[in-house]
């Protein structure tokens, strides 16, 4: 049995950067970047590729990947991440006799994965058997406030310090588990309890923009060595 598969999901139509996942970065697509990163952890026993276009499923399955392929209803811009990870986990793997215990999401437009970072999820989510997935976080203080009748409304007095402002967490994008049978097989995303890894903010990459390959693009120039794995 294979106790945990990577799943990367990687249509082919983007609006806000077209054929992003197919791009190339270092000379190598941005989708090769997930592949290795799931290929160098001794843990997952195999690296699946959902998706929906043939020059995608091509590089896939150039990498060592296997390719899932996905209905058109799921490769729509309103399609969810989770009802994908639904299609490979209940119909796809069903299907080829594969009953995983959990599920490795990474996404190909974060590219740049610290090599002892899943290892290190995985070892967490595993140890802690109340929690039915894990993430990885970010975390910022900031000096946050909202529009109120036209106007700007502060949730601090202008005299806040950066250092008393209240930390904020949200998902990198970078890293999701899923302990399949307590959220994937019962249609639950957030399952009862998520465990979570803290990232480092100033180098997540998330590629939703043109200007975030200017970004991507710094951050391997300035922690190269973190990186170098993937480029092997």
């Amino acid at each position: 049995m294979s106790n945990t598969i990577a799943v990367i999901p990687a249509r082919g139509g983007s609006k806000r950067v077209p054929r992003k996942n197919v791009r190339l970065f270092k000379e190598q697509p941005l989708l090769a970047w997930s592949i290795k990163a799931a290929q160098a952890v001794d843990e997952i026993d195999r690296v699946v590729v959902s998706t929906d276009d043939a020059e995608t499923a091509n590089i896939a399955e150039n990498y060592g990947a296997e390719v899932f392929w996905r209905p058109e209803e799921l490769a729509a811009d309103t399609s969810s991440t989770f009802d994908v990870l639904k299609h490979v986990y209940l119909e796809q793997c069903k299907a080829t006799d594969l009953d995983p215990e959990y599920l490795v999401l990474l996404q190909p437009t974060s590219p740049l994965r610290e090599q002892t970072l899943i290892s290190k999820a995985l070892a967490i989510l595993k140890s802690h058997p109340e929690a039915d997935r894990l993430i990885e976080l970010n975390v910022q203080s900031l000096f946050t406030g909202r529009i109120d009748s036209g106007y700007w409304v502060s949730d601090f007095p202008e005299s806040t310090r950066s250092q008393e402002l209240p930390e904020l967490y949200f998902p990198s994008g970078r890293l999701y588990i899923y302990k399949c049978s307590t959220t994937i097989a019962v249609n639950n995303p957030e399952g009862g309890n998520t465990n979570f890894v803290l990232g480092d903010y100033a180098t997540n990459i998330n590629i939703d923009y043109e200007s975030d390959f200017n970004k991507l693009e710094f951050v391997f120039n300035s922690h190269g060595k973190n990186y170098h794995y993937l480029l092997d």
